[in-house]
This record gives structure tokens, C-alpha cells and sequence, in this order.
């Protein structure tokens, strides 16, 4: 009887914790980290001296039946002066945080953070008086973090599995 009592709250242990974590994944990714709509609304903020977009910030890069959540990118044209001293001095003045410029061979790089959302603006040369901008929106760091939600969702899983596997043997 004894042994009948241990298989059954292992079976519901590990059916809970499966049912946990999966419960936390979706609590994750619908509740903690930002959605779609909370990028673009960051995407619609973003104001650089000069800047003309060429059109509305859009989702990208989010493909079923990938677990891959899109980044929101938006393309933009500025007058020749515009370049990473001068996106970096506009995202501070928005409140971004950790604001850096990475030169590379073909364009600057500004990243920066706010809460859970990650900016990367590529400015590149002038060519013909303008220059072209990219930016992009993306989910950062959040807390906590997935594999902390997710081994809760389990642990929780476990503790209400054998709970309820003792309680129905006692029957």
C-alpha cells in the first residue's frame, strides 16, 4: 500500500511539474516580459534630432511555429550631422540607461536599456546628404528571469502533485 502511495504522488509530481512549468513559460512570456504592443509603444517614443522614418514601426522577425519572440524595427533617414554622439545624447535625455556607441567598419552601433526593452540604433555613413538609421526594439533582461519562472512553475508542480497524490491514496 505504501508503495502504491509513493508511485501515485510521483506520477502527480511530475504531471504537476510539467503542468508548472508550462504555466510559468506562458506566465513569462505574456505577463513579465513586454509585448508587441508595449515595443512599438517604446518605437513610437523614440525621438532623434532630424529623424524622418519611412514608415511605422513593425513587428519583425517572428515566425511560426518558432518560440522566437519579434523585435519591432523601424528605418528612418536624418540630415548628414546625425551620428552616435548624437543618437546616444537623445536616448539619455529619454531616460534610456547604459547608452553606448560602437564604431564599426560600416556604421555606429548605440545600444541602451530601459526596464525589459533593449534599443540598438545603427546609424550609417551619409551618403547624398542623409544619413540612414535603423532602429530596433527588442526584449531584454527581465525578472525574474525564464528559467527562474519556470523552475518555480515546477517546484510548485512537484509540492501540489505529491500533495495531492498523498491526499487521493488516503481515500
Amino acid at each position: 500500500m505504501n508503495a502504491r502511495r509513493a508511485a501515485l504522488s510521483v506520477l502527480f509530481a511530475v504531471l504537476l511539474a510539467a503542468v508548472g512549468a508550462a504555466a510559468a513559460y506562458a506566465f513569462h512570456w505574456y505577463v513579465v516580459q513586454p509585448s508587441d504592443g508595449e515595443l512599438l509603444a517604446q518605437a513610437r517614443q523614440i525621438e532623434l534630432p532630424g529623424l524622418v522614418t519611412d514608415g511605422d514601426p513593425a513587428v519583425s522577425g517572428k515566425w511560426a511555429p518558432s518560440f522566437d519572440r519579434g523585435s519591432v524595427v523601424f528605418d528612418a533617414t536624418a540630415d548628414a550631422t546625425v551620428d552616435g554622439a548624437v543618437v546616444r545624447t537623445a536616448l539619455e535625455a529619454q531616460g534610456w540607461e547604459g547608452v553606448e556607441v560602437q564604431t564599426g567598419a560600416m556604421s555606429q552601433t548605440v545600444t541602451a536599456a530601459r526596464g525589459a526593452i533593449d534599443v540598438a540604433a545603427r546609424v550609417w555613413p551619409p551618403d547624398a546628404g542623409v544619413v540612414d538609421v535603423t532602429v530596433e526594439l527588442m526584449r531584454g533582461d527581465s525578472v525574474p528571469s525564464l528559467s527562474v519562472t519556470v523552475l518555480l512553475g515546477a517546484g510548485l508542480g512537484v509540492v501540489a502533485g505529491a500533495w495531492i497524490g498523498a491526499r487521493a491514496t488516503r481515500r
